[in-house]
């Protein structure tokens, strides 16, 4: 599928920290994310700033 464009991320990051957006109560939650297409990533990465 060469015209396939494929992001990923939130693998690493349990449910209850994307929630609370803390890990261990103190510090911020990260989000790793991996792509070849970076409209695809500004696209997560605003929607993630957003939420």
């Amino acid at each position: 599928m060469p015209e396939t464009k494929v992001v990923k991320a939130f693998n690493t990051t349990f449910g209850g920290t994307l929630a609370s957006g803390k890990v261990a109560d103190s510090h911020p939650t990260t989000v790793l994310m991996a792509s070849d297409y970076e409209a695809a990533k500004q696209t997560l990465a605003a929607a993630l700033e957003n939420s």
